[in-house]
């Protein structure tokens, strides 16, 4: 039997999320100490880790791995009597209205509670006190958390999910990226993945994880970024977002050794620990799920609490974002986030994907696709940018995607960021994408579609955004052969 972590306790962090109700709950902020990742309790002073980031999707576990048993380990200073709970979360309305005003008002959500039984064993380990926490009954759904009181003043220091098993897949990472002429956002994300696992002797990604880089803009150098480690520069011409995730893709299954190709945008924030819960989640995936993708939740880089995208569906023209606008400061969002089912129908399931009725693709600012079905006849189209991931995710969409809490980077939000000629590229792209869906729009629909962009931006004056609009549709009945001579 082999212990293995499957997801550390995590500390706000100015460089990633400072936000203390994304981590624990019930305290002050000013108690945590970011330095030295610990938090300060005064006698009976009690803190909950009912948080997006500290809670354990023990609903998710249980269903899509062969988690069987579960431990939490804690190091602390002190006394802390510890108390586990199971949340199960829910959307209170079902009705179909504004979505940011019910997420931001946190009316929209419940949660029920129950405490859960837990075996404690008491120890000391390198000065710290240690309690090591077993749940002989693991609930099936929702959330599980722990909240520590303190019997007199204690200092918290954190700590660790794990499971005890034999039967584990041998998983390794490709980090597939594209970029151009990002370098600053790029080496950001590098430089903490090199820090943290790469030059790691003992992480549990050592040897585990390779990184590719399609350099569309050819501004990279290996001895810059990779030297001496497993990071691969690939110039590549600049054939979009599409061209370059393909090339990372296909430079990585030449080396035949990898299991997972993880999609990543350049200009993402990316925590290390993801990958470490990413590499825990694929090690137990039950043999019915080993050709899902597991994806994650973009959150608001501006507002690095707000949940900007879980999944999403594209139906006939139109991109539906079921979850867009939750406060994941509020602990019954953060349940209700877990729950399956549609969250526009109270969370009642209704088929469709793993995580949610309303979704069918998954976003490639982090995406976990699994080699197996990323063969010769299942590449993504060369659509330069914009709806490659959907396109892709939906003709896969077979194979589900799974979303749990915890796994997500920070983004960039899409409001403002389109140039008019994006116009071209979605209208272009999401009639291609369509074509061999069954879920694709109407001819009628299509004409409604293409004309609310034509005429609506000549009386707005957005004479480009019009000619763009013509032009995609004129493009798009040129057919697939025209299509597939464009140099990118």
């Amino acid at each position: 039997m082999s212990t293995i972590k499957l997801q550390n306790f995590i500390f706000p962090d100015e460089k990633y999320c400072d936000e203390p109700e994304m981590f624990f709950r019930g305290i002050d902020g000013e108690c945590c100490n970011r330095r030295n990742r610990s938090i300060k309790l005064n006698e009976d002073t009690t803190v909950s880790f009912n948080s997006y980031f500290n809670s354990f999707s023990v609903g998710k576990w249980r269903e899509h791995t062969g988690l069987s048993n579960l431990s939490l380990t804690i190091k602390y200073r002190g006394d802390l009597e510890i108390t586990a709970f199971n949340a199960i979360g829910r959307v209170k309305n079902t009705g179909n209205y504004d979505i940011w005003n019910r997420s931001l008002s946190g009316e929209n959500f419940y949660a029920k509670r129950k405490k859960i039984k837990t075996d404690i064993v008491k120890d000391r380990e390198e000065g710290f006190d240690v309690l090591r926490i077993s749940f002989p009954e693991l609930p099936t759904e929702g959330v599980l958390y722990i909240s520590a009181r303190a019997v007199k003043e204690s200092v918290f220091y954190g700590g660790y999910y794990s499971t005890e098993t034999c039967s584990l897949r041998d998983i390794r990472l490709a980090l597939c990226i594209c970029t151009f002429k990002r370098e600053g956002d790029l080496k950001r994300n590098i430089d903490a993945i090199k820090s943290e696992i790469l030059q790691k002797q003992d992480s549990p990604l050592h040897n585990k994880l390779g990184v590719f880089i399609s350099d569309n803009g050819n501004t990279l150098s290996n001895e810059e970024f990779g030297h001496g480690l497993d990071i691969n520069i690939i110039p590549n011409k600049n054939a979009g977002g599409a061209g370059g995730f393909t090339r990372a893709m296909i430079e990585a299954s030449a080396k035949n050794s990898f299991t997972h190709y993880i999609l990543m945008d350049d200009d993402i924030l990316l925590m290390p620990e993801i990958l470490y819960r990413t590499y825990g989640f694929l090690q137990l995936l039950k043999d019915n799920y080993i050709d899902y993708m597991l994806g994650a939740h973009m959150l608001s880089l501006d507002d690095r609490y707000m949940l900007y995208e879980s999944g999403a569906k594209r139906s006939g023209t139109s991109l539906l974002f079921p979850k867009r606008g939750w406060d994941l400061r509020n602990p019954a969002a953060v349940a209700a986030n877990e729950a399956k089912g549609n969250p526009y129908n109270g969370g009642n399931p209704g088929g469709g994907t793993a995580d949610c009725a309303g979704i069918n693709y998954s976003g490639w600012w982090y995406s976990a696709i699994p080699a197996s079905i990323v063969t010769r006849d299942n590449l993504p189209l060369p659509f330069f940018i914009y709806f490659d991931d959907v396109e892709f995710g939906v003709r896969n969409r077979k194979n589900g995607t799974i979303l749990i809490n915890g796994i997500c980077v920070w983004h960039p939000q899409g409001i403002g960021k389109a140039a008019p000629r994006m116009t071209y590229y979605h209208i272009r792209n999401i009639l291609i994408s369509m074509c061999s869906d069954a879920d694709r729009a109407g001819a009628l629909d299509v004409i409604k579609y293409v004309s609310m962009y034509v005429f609506g931006n000549i009386a707005r004056y957005r004479y480009e955004e019009a000619e763009a609009a013509l032009l995609a549709l004129t493009d798009f009945f040129k057919g697939p052969e025209y299509f597939m001579r464009i140099e990118p």
